[in-house]
């Protein structure tokens, strides 16, 4: 949920600031906020790319645009921008 807030925040669908309150409420219920160390990159990437929601070379997204509201299919071609710290 983090990386996908990050990921909003980047395409300016996102405030800056969304994934830090998200992070935060997670933290506070004592969940992960980010993708674990032990899973490769691109292996997650490989994933998403058989992903049913892939269409035309972009993987379709539903994304946070506030707390408790997403913007969906948001295509994103570039899976990198998933794993970008800020």
């Amino acid at each position: 949920m983090v990386a996908e807030a990050r990921l909003a925040e980047y395409l300016s669908i996102a405030g800056r600031g969304l994934s830090a309150r998200i992070a935060e409420a997670l933290s506070a219920l004592g969940l992960p906020t980010q993708i674990p160390k032990d899973l490769s990159k691109e292996e997650l990437i490989r994933a998403m790319q058989f992903d049913k929601k892939k269409a035309a070379g972009s993987v379709r997204f539903a994304l946070p645009v506030d707390i408790g509201r997403v913007q969906v299919n948001v295509e994103v071609k570039d899976l990198e921008l998933l794993f970008k710290e800020n």
